[in-house]
């Protein structure tokens, strides 16, 4: 029966209840959007990191990242890539020759990191080939290809089929130089890349380094990043002598960025919650003050406090009840079309891209989400049942039936 009467009071105030159930749907709507955009920003920054800098994982000689000399390669390292290859998860596994030059062109110019990768193998890891906005991928130039970040081509000024000269120290520590000319002009999302970063065919680098078969790293892309752990541990088995690293652990900043990231919506979700709380207790507090004669009566026939605390809180919830699916409806649709067409922020495509984040962003949100809003909704009407519960239940049968 207290079931029935407390849906009943609730659209007794039709207006007054469909105000704030509209203010709730219309909440969990813009928290749901806005988790969604935080989430799809994230994952385009992550999988832009992850494909075309860290990968999942990384092979490196135990003093390499400390000086990066070509003296601590990885031996045999080209066999090891094809060994790794064959675990299971991975999807690919490149091989690369890494050293640090001068680049210098007929006008200016600046220090570099170069890349000498298989051109085969490299795409399939970072897709590189993708992210070319001029020329080809190693194609257009027949002997000693380069590419280069569109950044650092206006900084030498230079364009395609440009003559540009690397100076480095070769295996024996003599410096020397090599002449490459540009055959495509890349643009990637990250500053790093497009500013200080040139790719070249490690065989055309190696033969200037007096080591046709250098490894310096090998980056591993795997088809489940779930399962992470698991090929570390067998990587780490296969190569002990080295060091094995996960991409939380190359990039220790990013991944305190995607921690913070989860920080961030959840203190949202704290900061919609509490406002909901004081909206939700106006209302109630309201409902129960109008009533204090009908609550009154009910106490003088024998209602006990107990039922009449019960009764409040049933009416709180019965507003979370029918807010909440509608609002997660809602919610879903949006993310649902955004998802699939995304959220195109083209006008500020510039500043977005010097912090490495895409101009179209696809919001996602995981099935616990949803399931913690609706929790959170269900706990929330709790709370804010409280007070106005509590003002019921402290009125005088005797003093409330005298109230006008």
């Amino acid at each position: 029966m207290i079931f029935i009467i407390a849906w009943r009071n609730v659209w007794r105030q039709k207006i007054r209840s469909l105000v704030i159930i509209s203010a709730m749907v219309i909440g969990l709507w813009g928290l749901i959007f806005a988790i969604g955009f935080m989430n799809g920003f994230m994952d385009s920054y992550l999988s832009n990191a992850l494909k075309h800098e860290y990968s999942h994982i990384q092979i490196h000689h135990p003093n390499f990242k400390r000086d990066q000399e070509i003296k601590y390669s990885i031996r045999q390292g080209i066999g090891k890539v094809k060994e790794i290859g064959a675990i299971d998860n991975v999807k690919a596994v490149t091989h690369r020759t890494v050293i640090n030059a001068m680049i210098g062109s007929a006008k200016a110019s600046a220090g570099v990191k170069v890349l000498g990768v298989d051109t085969l193998l490299e795409k399939k890891v970072t897709a590189f080939d993708q992210l070319i906005a001029d020329g080809t991928y190693f194609k257009s130039v027949k002997r000693n290809p380069l590419i280069i970040g569109e950044k650092l081509a206006d900084k030498l000024k230079v364009k395609l089929k440009s003559k540009l000269v690397l100076t480095f120290q070769n295996h024996e520590g003599d410096i020397v130089s090599q002449a490459f000319r540009v055959a495509g002009i890349f643009n990637a999302k990250s500053p790093v890349l497009n500013e200080s970063v040139v790719m070249v065919n490690y065989k055309d680098l190696n033969k200037s380094l007096g080591d046709g078969a250098l490894v310096s790293e090998i980056a591993i892309y795997l088809n489940d990043p779930d399962k992470i752990q698991e090929n570390y541990e067998m990587i780490t088995a296969i190569l002990p002598e080295y060091q094995v690293e996960r991409w939380n652990e190359l990039a220790p900043e990013l991944s305190l960025i995607v921690e913070q990231s989860g920080t961030n919506i959840y203190i949202l979700v704290i900061i919609f919650m509490t406002a909901l709380i004081f909206g939700i207790i106006n209302t109630m507090l309201m409902a129960v003050l109008e009533r204090i004669k009908e609550l009154g009566m009910l106490m003088a026939i024998g209602m006990n406090k107990l039922r009449l605390f019960f009764m409040i809180t049933i009416e709180t919830v019965y507003l979370g009840l029918v807010a909440c699916p509608a609002g997660l409806f809602l919610g879903y649709l949006t993310i649902n079309y955004f998802h699939r067409f995304g959220l195109d922020l083209s006008a500020y495509a510039e500043g977005l891209q010097k912090v490495g984040y895409e101009a179209v962003i696809y919001p996602i949100i995981s099935g616990n989400h949803y399931f913690i809003l609706s929790l959170g909704i269900f706990i929330t009407t709790i709370i804010a049942s409280i007070y106005p519960s509590l003002k019921a239940i402290k009125l005088k049968p005797a003093e409330a039936l005298r109230k006008i």
